[in-house]
């Protein structure tokens, strides 16, 4: 009786503990410096071997104060993408990609941007200006 109970017992401990030592690492990420290419500005985020591409925050100019902002998530994790942009009034304006994949890209035409950067879960990349 009590070789079978402790038995039960090592079984009941092992099947608690064994998903805690098989569970996934946090993800390390980094986010290189922002793109330029003519009249847009990306922000990346990569994961720290470069194994996932997790997101980009764009922003195209116009150069009459006038902006496309485009938000994307590719990786699925549980957590969003965010576009932060500072017009320079001192209030952040946040947006964030609504799902994942390019169809789930959030996109606005939006006025006035002083600096921009990419947010994720609570990791933050520098700031950039468009």
């Amino acid at each position: 009786m009590r070789r079978t109970f402790r038995s039960i017992a090592v079984a009941v401990l092992a099947g608690v503990l064994a998903p805690l030592a098989i569970a996934s690492p946090a993800l390390a990420v980094y986010s290189p410096p922002p793109t330029r290419l003519g009249d847009y500005t990306a922000i990346h985020l990569l994961t720290d071997r470069d194994e996932h591409h997790l997101g980009t925050v764009w922003l195209t100019s116009y150069g009459n104060g006038e902006y496309d902002l485009r938000v994307c998530d590719y990786y699925s994790d549980g957590y969003y993408i965010s576009g932060r942009i500072d017009p320079g009034n001192g209030i952040v304006q946040v947006y964030h990609s609504r799902g994942v994949g390019d169809a789930n890209c959030f996109e606005k035409k939006i006025y006035g941007v002083r600096k921009f950067r990419l947010g994720w879960r609570d990791f933050a990349s520098g700031w950039a200006t468009p």
